[in-house]
């Protein structure tokens, strides 16, 4: 049943909206306040621009998930949002939860290829390079953009397989949006938004918070057991890979507060996530079903200003804080503690020439800084291992510029960054999108790309008992080609994208899999190439049905130099139906990937079936009132993974959803 601190909440506001039904008009579905295909191929995205543009002139492969989106589906995360997209999977490592993965590049522990953002700032830790989309909770979204390829050039160095920013909520005159969730077996969340404009000042506030305790599920070892260690429970103890049940707890809080007078613009954003881990050998002696706390805080000030009806000038600067605790072996009551913190500031400035050409240019600068990286015991509170001893962090500065040129139904954008880094020197990174629109609905891009990343603290200075950091790493570097077609019929939108993609020292946890007790250690792999097709198809009429499918395929030639395209699913598959019925709607979407290479033996197809129920009403003061009753993974599906990390003898595979369907009630209200 729902937790006990969301019960009363949930109640009250059921309770509430009855009564409100009792007197208030009831609404056909096509009445609600979403968007139709045109407004939202009208939408204004910035992720693939340093100007915001439409889907069909954007300068690359873009996908958006918009807010009509994730209410028809009653979405619950971010992650769970994107996973939608082609091209992108959610795995999970043996530290992590929601590691976003595009194009098929896995991550070593940590997303640090895929640059995650919040209102276009980019988000992300310099010791191990990522960040999580966990950070911001769904019912604080507007919409989610989605760029696939190399963005060095716009981004930098974490913009290597692709950007995701995630644009949070922004009021009218005035809104407030509440949420409140109830579920089997054991989960509960609430949030608030509430945003105000007047005149030249407006702002934002919004903070969720969620606990979910999922059912167990059994993870499986080789190695014979030791029956005289036993858990609480009574389940056997193993001496290294295991046989155990992991239980999944996840906790999340999390504020955001945006303010606006003219063109200066103040952001703050806080979170605190807590969840259990799979323990990093597999076993409960090395931290299995341990709780990993990840704080972070992030501050901006943006100042935004038109100078002329030409020149528009835009300064950015934030700072990025990251703390994380992670109970390492519950036995010897051990934990890894580290904190770190990034500055960075970006100045550019775009001169819109004539109708047909405009110039931007501009210049950025980071550090970032590990402040501590250790080993702790618990009850005497003493350092036991100084995991990064090195303190010169990293230093970062870099020049672009970019040119579009207009004419007739032809467009062309070319820009190139230099990058000058403290430990790797220069870089050129450039892009080119040349661009041809048939018409108003039909559009074809060739594009070409680079990207570049530098690698983190933990990958150049880690000291560890499990794995060592290389100081001689190179820069991984991605060029790609892409072509894109985009088109519009009727109330169908629909994108397909070909693209062909080479790499080089791609960086690699390298693990010696015949005797596990030697170190890994980060190494540069040789130059491979990976081909793929993603196609995407939307249709949006409120009054008949909605829907939404995509379709991903992706292979690479990386056979004998690494383990990357051998975890990997060749073919991926999401599709979406939502059916409205006047006042009420119904839904299901469903997942599916094909059978991979595991560590010890073949994963089989993973499918995994959503369905949702809705009703939506007005109440008497017109206050919107969404209830949904969803059944998420109706198939008990674990959709299962290559435990691709560690690869220890033991252990094959992980789960990316839990075992076991849930069974959730959603109150939206909008006032």
């Amino acid at each position: 049943m729902p937790t006990n601190r969301f019960k009363p909440l949930i109640i009250a506001m059921f309770v509430c909206s009855v009564v409100y039904s009792q007197t208030g008009d009831k609404l056909n579905i096509a009445e609600v306040s979403e968007l139709s295909i045109d407004e939202l191929l009208n939408v204004q995205v910035s992720v693939s621009a340093t100007l915001p543009t439409n889907v069909f002139e954007a300068p690359s492969a873009v996908t958006v998930i918009d807010r009509t989106l994730i209410d028809q589906y009653n979405f619950l995360s971010v992650a769970e949002a994107v996973r939608q997209v082609s091209g992108v999977e959610m795995l999970q490592t043996v530290i992590d939860k929601n590691v976003p993965t595009l194009r098929g590049i896995l991550q070593n522990f940590y997303a640090n290829k895929v640059l995650i953002m919040i209102n276009n700032i980019p988000v992300w830790n310099p010791t191990y390079g990522n960040s999580t989309l966990d950070r911001i909770d769904i019912n604080e979204v507007e919409r989610i953009e989605v760029l696939k390829g190399p963005a060095s050039v716009l981004y930098g160095t974490n913009a290597f397989s692709g950007v995701i920013n995630i644009i949070l909520r922004k009021a009218g005159e005035q809104e407030l949006h509440a949420a409140v969730t109830g579920g089997v077996p054991d989960m509960g969340s609430a949030s608030v938004h509430y945003g105000e404009s007047k005149g030249d000042f407006s702002w934002n506030v919004s903070g969720s918070s969620s606990l979910e305790n999922r059912k167990p599920y059994l993870i499986s070892g080789a190695n014979d057991v030791d029956k005289s260690l036993t858990t609480a429970t009574g389940e056997y103890l193993y001496k290294d890979d295991t046989l155990y049940y992991y239980r999944e707890e996840l906790r999340k809080q999390t504020l955001n507060i945006d303010l606006k007078f003219r063109s200066h613009n103040l952001f703050f954003n806080t979170f605190v996530n807590s969840y259990t881990n799979p323990g990093v050998n597999g076993s409960y002696l090395n931290g299995a079903n341990q709780t990993i706390t990840d704080k972070g805080s992030l501050i901006s000030y943006k100042f935004d200003h038109n100078i002329t009806d030409k020149i528009h000038f835009v300064f950015n600067t934030h700072f990025d804080y990251h703390y994380r605790n992670q109970l390492m072996a519950q036995a010897v009551m051990q934990a890894a503690r580290f904190s770190s913190f990034r500055v960075a500031s970006t100045a550019k400035v775009n001169y819109k020439m004539n109708k047909m050409l405009n110039i931007e240019a501009g210049a950025d600068l980071f550090k970032g800084v590990n402040v501590a990286h250790e080993v702790i015991a618990i009850m005497l509170d003493t350092v036991l291992n100084e995991n990064i001893k090195n303190r010169n962090g990293i230093v970062e500065g870099a020049l672009f510029g970019q040119f579009n040129f207009s004419v007739w139904k032809f467009s062309l954008l070319a820009g190139i960054r230099y990058t000058q880094n403290r430990n790797f020197g220069g870089d050129i990174s450039p892009r080119i999108t040349a661009a041809f629109n048939v018409n108003e609905k039909n559009s074809i891009k060739v594009i070409y790309g680079e990207s570049y990343r530098t690698p983190n603290l933990l990958e150049l200075y880690f000291d560890h008992w499990s794995i060592n950091g290389n100081p001689d790493l190179m820069p991984e570097k991605c060029n790609s080609m892409e072509l894109v077609y985009t088109t519009k019929v009727n109330k169908f939108y629909g994108q397909v994208t070909g693209y062909v993609s080479e790499y080089s020292n791609l960086i690699h946890r390298k693990v010696d899999t015949i005797n596990p007790n030697v170190n890994a250690v980060y190494v540069n792999e040789g130059n491979f190439m990976s081909y793929g097709v993603e196609a995407e198809l939307r249709y949006q009429n409120l009054k008949i049905m909605n829907a939404f499918a995509s379709y991903n395929y992706c292979i690479g030639d990386d056979k004998g130099i690494g383990a990357n395209f051998k975890y990997v699913p060749m073919h991926t598959i999401a599709f979406g139906l939502n059916k409205p019925i006047h006042s009420f709607y119904v839904s299901t979407n469903a997942y599916a990937y094909s059978n991979t290479e595991g560590h010890i033996d073949c994963i089989p197809y993973q499918y995994t079936i959503d369905a949702a129920l809705g009703y939506k009403h007005r109440s008497l003061k017109g206050v919107m009132l969404n209830h949904s009753f969803s059944v998420k993974n109706i198939n008990n599906s674990k959709m299962l993974i290559p435990e691709y990390i560690r690869k220890r003898p033991g252990v094959n595979n992980l789960a990316t959803t839990g075992y076991g369907c849930r069974y959730i009630y959603t109150l939206k209200i909008n006032f």
